[in-house]
């Protein structure tokens, strides 16, 4: 797989979105409008591909792919029957305090 710089990434999703929507035959501000944000806010991430997630969700969802957003960081398939049988890595969790009991 070939090394994606931020940048890289940023502008090839921001592509991807315009040409969805272009697709759809939606205008910015028509597609700024159905996501609920702000037009300039998309004008924006159309250029530079930034945006915060909370935005690019709802971008996801106008376009019907919020599964895929979803699907970002699922826990890498195992490769190995070792790999499958080792252990699971204990959980962080709340330390017990002495003389106090968990409730």
């Amino acid at each position: 797989m070939a090394f994606v710089t931020q940048v890289e990434f940023l502008r090839s999703t921001a592509d991807k979105v315009r040409s969805l929507r272009l697709a759809a035959g939606w205008t910015q501000d028509d597609f700024a409008a159905r996501a609920r944000i702000a037009p300039a806010t998309y004008r924006l991430f159309e250029r530079t591909g930034r945006i915060a997630l909370d935005r690019l969700y709802r971008i996801a969802a106008v376009l019907g792919r919020v599964g895929e957003l979803s699907a970002l960081f699922q826990p890498a398939p195992y490769t190995s029957l070792e790999e499958l049988a080792q252990p699971p890595q204990r959980q962080r969790g709340r330390r017990r305090t002495a003389g106090r009991e968990a409730p």
